[in-house]
């Protein structure tokens, strides 16, 4: 694949145009991570609005009604860590997070996203944009004598034909999970149904991602994807609103389905708040599919690619799901079929997984050992 080198240029450390009141918090935080993570800290980065300079402080009230309301970015924080300190360990990221929400002297919402050093190294070595983002428009709290490989950039045509295989790979897997949902949902089975929208969700995030910034986290939490995804456009917070407590325990409610579903023996779901929730993820889905067809197309305006896509299936739809009641010998012997190929899948991911775990593990070794190829 044909590149070409990156004109980004050395490291950003100056806060300058950030508010006062965000920079004071800033340091508190940096203090907070570098307490936790200790020696294994490699660098913190700000990137996103706060770090461009376009983040929103809106405080208003409607002169009709007298409601206030309130808009703040948020900020956008990536920890990356070396040595024995994974981005695995639960524990001290859990303790992190409510020392940030308990310290008085930090107000903001604050998002952070963690990674290790080898995964970002890769990462700018295979041009994944978000890695390339916050290089490029991000400002070191804390690191700023490490140095990271110089980023390599794809060449638009590269770029868009990256984005047309996830959206024809990705995408397009999550239409399993639209059918599996569609079948357990006829069987009155909502826990299996649950387990079936979190996957579609989870696969519509991780499209928009890759679409959007060649990036894939490593993480099946619907509320870090969906703060990830707000990072490009904040109309997600829209689809999945969580101003109010009822909307805030639904999403959290799909958010841990993941496991729930699967584990708890007494896991119950409210035939309302799964109707709703399927209503939420429809939406979703029509808007991932809308935004990555509009992103890839203005890669090369002349090369219209939405005009020959093809969607496979239809759209989520709850009303269709209700109305097409099946036999149940068809829906097991379709659950049966889908079962076998996901599974084929899911080995096929796993196999390239662990080629991937190898390559990494050796790789590795050789920069250890100072002989990185």
């Amino acid at each position: 694949m044909s590149s070409k080198e990156s004109s980004i240029q050395p490291y950003n450390t100056s806060l300058d145009h950030v508010p006062e009141p965000i920079q004071a918090q800033l340091s508190i935080l940096v203090d907070l991570v570098h307490q936790s993570i200790k020696k294994h800290l490699v660098m913190v980065w700000l990137f996103g609005s706060y770090a461009r300079g376009d983040a929103i402080n809106d405080r208003r009230v409607d002169p009709k009604t007298g409601v206030l309301s309130e808009y703040h970015s948020d900020v956008d924080i990536l920890v990356i860590v070396g040595g024995k300190f994974t981005i695995d360990k639960d524990k001290k990221w859990r303790q992190l997070s409510r020392n940030i929400k308990q310290n008085p002297g930090i107000t903001a919402s604050i998002h952070i996203i963690k990674e290790s050093v080898n995964r970002v190294t890769d990462g700018l070595k295979r041009s994944d944009y978000f890695f390339l983002d916050v290089i490029r428009e991000g400002i070191v709290l804390y690191g700023e004598d490490h140095k990271l490989p110089d980023p390599v950039e794809l060449s638009i045509e590269e770029r868009r034909a990256l984005s047309i295989d996830y959206l024809e790979s990705v995408y397009q897997s999550a239409d399993a999970s639209k059918i599996t949902l569609a079948l357990h949902y006829n069987l009155d089975d909502h826990a299996s149904a649950m387990c079936s929208l979190h996957q579609l969700t989870e696969r519509l995030f991780y499209t928009y991602l890759l679409v959007f910034t060649l990036y894939q986290p490593r993480s099946h939490k619907l509320d870090d994807l969906r703060e990830r995804v707000a990072t490009i456009n904040v109309h997600v917070k829209t689809i999945f609103p969580l101003a109010a407590e009822e909307d805030v325990e639904r999403f959290e409610f799909l958010n841990a389905a993941y496991v729930d579903s699967r584990y708890k023996r007494d896991y119950k779901v409210d035939p309302v708040v799964l109707d709703y929730l399927i209503e939420r993820v429809s939406e979703f889905q029509a808007w991932v599919l809308a935004e990555c067809l509009n992103v890839i197309d203005g890669f090369i305006p002349d090369q219209n690619y939405s005009k020959s896509y093809k969607q496979p299936g239809e759209l989520l739809n709850l009303e269709k799901i209700k109305t097409e009641k099946l036999p149940q010998a068809v829906i097991q012997e379709q659950l049966a079929v889908i079962r076998v190929a996901e599974e084929e899948r899911d080995s096929a991911l796993l196999r390239e997984q662990t080629e991937r775990d190898e390559k990494d593990r050796l790789l590795k070794k050789l920069r250890d050992a100072g002989l990185e190829p």
